[in-house]
């Protein structure tokens, strides 16, 4: 039996040779030729001649696969980040954007508290401490930023503080050196009789008193002491009285006391006398 799928030239030999034709494997399918490929392969540079940095890929499929998965890379990378706002941007887009940061939707989600210690000479000051919290939460810092900025400011508050202690050292030892320097071993007689002249005229004791921080320094020290030698006795108050009359006495005495020196000015509404009488009572608590 001959085979259907293959035919014979006539016997004559005439004519065309007919086509061979062989069974077609159903497991093979035919290649289809992608569409750069007859470009490519007449000549291979043909297509990245004009485009420098397309010379690394050998056809145009490996640049396509490469810019896609750098596509794919940079949509990763954005993924979960929030748009930074710009002019024209709303409440919510800020406050989305806040939100995101980690900005406390109040003030109590900073959790700042009195730091545990504080630098020499550096207060807590509570009502200072919430604006600063108020102010933070109105400009967007975030917690970390906050409590970064609290150190710095406590920090700087401190170095400022120890400079103005250091300076009052010095200042409170060339003061002392001046009182040695002038009065010698005199010193605590010449203090008591400024203090007793102080006292006569209406001031308190505490302004002729070195130890004091109201002292009004070495040259009132100086002036009193000479004035008190020449009024005498007579004029100045006893030194037992001096110990005893504390800064409310004193304010009562300016008020009340038509001798006090002061006590006429008080009454005719002397804004510095008043301001001296308020004085002595604030430091009589």
């Amino acid at each position: 039996m001959s085979d259907p799928a293959v035919s014979t030239p006539p016997a004559d030999g005439g004519g065309a040779a007919p086509a061979v034709t062989t069974p077609t494997d159903p497991g093979q399918q035919p290649t289809q030729g992608r569409w750069f490929d007859s470009f490519v392969a007449a000549d291979p540079n043909a297509w990245n001649d004009h485009v420098p940095h397309l010379a690394q890929f050998k056809d145009p499929l490996a640049f396509v696969t490469s810019a896609k998965q750098a596509h794919t890379a940079a949509r990763a990378k954005v993924e979960g980040m929030v748009k930074l706002p710009g002019e024209g941007a709303t409440p919510e887009d800020i406050a989305a954007f806040q939100k995101a940061l980690g900005v406390p939707d109040t003030v109590d989600g900073y959790g700042l508290t009195k730091p545990e210690k504080l630098p020499d000479g550096v207060q807590w000051n509570e009502e200072e401490a919430s604006s600063y919290l108020a102010k933070s939460k109105e400009i967007g810092l975030t917690p970390q930023q906050a409590a970064a900025l609290r150190d710095w400011q406590v920090e700087r508050f401190g170095q400022q503080a120890a400079a103005q202690i250091s300076q009052q050292a010095e200042m409170v030892k060339a003061e002392k050196a001046a009182l040695n320097e002038r009065f010698g071993k005199n010193l605590d007689a010449s203090v008591a009789l400024a203090q007793r002249l102080a006292v006569a005229e209406g001031l308190p004791a505490t302004v002729a008193d070195p130890n004091s921080p109201d002292f009004w320094g070495v040259e009132f020290l100086s002036f009193a002491h000479r004035i008190a030698g020449k009024l005498g006795e007579n004029k100045l108050v006893s030194l037992p009285a001096v110990n005893q009359l504390d800064p409310a006495a004193q304010a009562d005495d300016i008020i009340k006391n038509k001798d006090n020196p002061y006590h006429a000015r008080y009454q005719a509404g002397d804004k510095e006398i008043a301001a001296m009488v308020k004085g002595l009572y604030q430091r009589a608590g």
